[in-house]
């Protein structure tokens, strides 16, 4: 009885040798899976246009407002393209919902002057720093750092390089501390959903920050100013981020009013619809009335405030649009629950 167990102790001891053996050789074939994996993103990433001076910025210059609350600064981030035609959208947006110039970029097609209302820390990954304790993503098995969201935004993105320019307003009682801190990369993947990238950003802020984030208010009065003044064409369109324009909107635009005759007390009604946010964008004014009918699309602020969409003669836009201009239309959607 002793033989046979000290031989099955013996059988077992040579079977738990080889399992360490095939895990340690697994283990070196992973390292070396990773290895390339790294080696193959970084070189991908050196392809890509790396962005490095495109931002310009000195906090102790820029402008303050009237009552020495908010301060501005123009032109930090220039898109590639020089603004033409006829029509500009400006529009603004605190750091958290910058994700939706990537739609709004793609739809518009044209000049888009952006004011972003940065707090306090925030200032580090727009400027593409951060401290090496925030920037560490250790979600991330490539073990990347997490990359400022602008630079990020323009690298991946054609139509926010080439047409979006960035302006800051910063808060007097939320300045941040210094304009230097540790890490500059470039390394995030392209293939990365933008508004993913965005809220893992987000986490990254001291609770601190995001507590007085929600206290205070948001200055949109001064942001929606910054954007439009700094639009270079003859006509400015002020708009919310979140209000996404129909495909083309800007060619179209420039098109209708190149051919109108000049009109100082012309004011001319764009539509604003509410598609919910699981249907697909619609392309023209059918799919649009199709989304409607579906309960997908409503008129916007229909169930909040009814009353304020009354200058928008909504019927007269969708039968004018569908029986007279063929469906070429511009109108715009913002995405609810």
């Amino acid at each position: 009885m002793r033989l046979v167990k000290s031989f099955g102790i013996n059988r077992f001891s040579t079977f738990i040798h080889h399992v360490s053996v095939l895990l340690l050789l697994y283990n070196i074939y992973l390292t070396l899976k990773l290895l390339k994996a790294n080696s193959s993103i970084k070189t991908d990433c050196i392809k890509e246009n790396s962005n490095t001076s495109f931002f310009h910025l000195t906090l102790s210059t820029g402008r303050w407002d009237s009552r020495r609350m908010v301060k501005t600064y123009d032109n930090v981030i220039l898109a590639d393209q020089k603004q033409s035609g006829m029509v500009c959208l400006a529009t603004q947006c605190s750091v958290d919902r910058l994700t939706s110039i990537v739609e709004l970029a793609n739809n518009w097609n044209g000049p888009i002057s952006t004011a972003i209302y940065v707090a306090g820390e925030e200032l580090y990954y727009i400027q593409g720093r951060c401290f090496i304790f925030l920037c560490y993503n250790y979600l991330n098995i490539n073990s990347h750092y997490i990359l400022d969201y602008i630079r990020f935004l323009r690298r991946c993105y054609q139509s926010v390089r080439q047409t979006v320019t960035f302006h800051l307003a910063l808060p007097a009682n939320k300045f941040p501390q210094s304009s230097q801190s540790g890490f500059e990369t470039d390394q995030l993947s392209c293939h990365q959903d933008p508004s993913v990238v965005l809220s893992n950003l987000m986490k990254q802020l001291p609770e601190s920050l995001r507590r007085w984030k929600i206290r205070m208010p948001y200055p949109q009065n001064h942001l929606r100013n910054l954007a439009r003044l700094n639009c270079q064409t003859h006509y400015s369109l002020v708009t919310d981020i979140d209000i996404i324009p129909s495909i083309n909107s800007a060619v179209l635009l420039n098109n209708f009013l190149s051919e109108r005759p000049k009109c100082l007390k012309c004011v001319y009604v764009l539509p604003t619809y509410e598609v919910h946010k699981s249907a697909i964008p619609p392309k023209n004014v059918t799919e649009l009335t199709k989304l409607k009918s579906a309960g997908l699309a409503r008129y916007f602020h229909m169930e909040v405030f009814k009353l304020n969409q009354m200058p928008t003669n909504f019927v007269m836009y969708v039968k004018y649009m569908l029986l007279i201009v063929f469906n070429l239309s511009i109108y715009f959607f913002y995405k609810f629950l």
